[in-house]
């Protein structure tokens, strides 16, 4: 079981802690969420690897971290020498909603 916090948004602070069996983590973040048109980023849900005291979002309130979360942007990594870095560990790559070929 991996234990994670499921936000509404990025501007709420509250969040809902759960535990979740690895292949469900797969599955959640295989599907596509469905969201409004209009919706800016403030305004839609996410995840975090990690339990908060009181499921309040705060860097002094985690209580454990779960798995290890890298964001790659613009191409400054290759996702290969990601790969290669961390063979022989359970691993899930992620695009975002902006996330481009590049």
């Amino acid at each position: 079981m991996i234990d994670i916090t499921l936000w509404r948004s990025l501007t709420d602070p509250r969040g809902i802690a759960s535990s979740i069996e690895w292949d469900g983590l797969v599955d959640m973040l295989s599907a596509p969420a469905p969201r409004p048109v209009d919706a800016g980023k403030p305004e839609l849900g996410g995840w975090s690897a990690a339990t908060f005291r009181d499921d309040k979002r705060a860097k002094e309130a985690v209580r454990s971290v779960t798995a290890l979360v890298l964001d790659l942007d613009k191409g400054a990594v290759s996702i290969n020498r990601v790969r290669m870095a961390f063979l022989g560990c359970r691993t899930l790559f992620h695009s975002t909603r902006r996330s481009t070929l590049d």
